[in-house]
């Protein structure tokens, strides 16, 4: 929520709080204006928030959000809420511009390993896809309500 609400001002403020960990901040920094993820990415490399050298994390990180931006959502355990698998997706303003995190957290844990696959690229249950579906339908209906009007993440419109 503390990144959320600080993205929809027109400068990113999140200096002064932690990189999350959770599903709805991965998606929120995944679509970040390339200039300002390598500015998050230095300024926590040099309060050594996350640990590593620079360049470890710093690649580490890209390649995840590379990642996150490919397969169109994200998920986590526990991070989000203790105990559930959360799935989150992007929400972009009339800009086409990162603006929101939608997300949907579920007490069911065995969804953890379908949606593994899904991330992998590998076949997963109608379940975990549905899932996926779901929240992806919702982000681009609220992306359309903020006048998105481009492509959202591939999906039939």
């Amino acid at each position: 929520y503390e990144m959320t609400s600080s993205l929809v001002g027109s400068e990113m403020c999140i200096r002064d709080r932690p990189l999350s960990m959770s599903a709805p901040s991965h998606v929120l920094t995944a679509w970040l204006p390339p200039a300002r993820y390598e500015q998050l990415l230095e300024h926590y490399a040099y309060n050594n928030e996350l640990g590593g050298t620079f360049s470890t994390m710093r690649a580490t990180a890209m390649g995840q959000a590379r990642h996150i931006r490919e397969c169109g959502f994200t998920y986590d355990v526990g991070q989000t809420m203790a105990g559930s698998v959360t799935i989150s997706v992007p929400v972009f303003n009339h800009a086409g511009e990162i603006q929101a995190a939608i997300a949907l957290s579920s007490l069911s844990r065995s969804l953890e390993p379908e949606l593994a696959c899904l991330v992998d690229g590998k076949p997963a249950t109608a379940s975990a896809q549905d899932m996926v579906q779901l929240v992806q339908t919702a982000g681009r209906e609220v992306s359309r309500g903020l006048g998105y009007s481009g492509d959202y993440l591939g999906l039939n419109s």
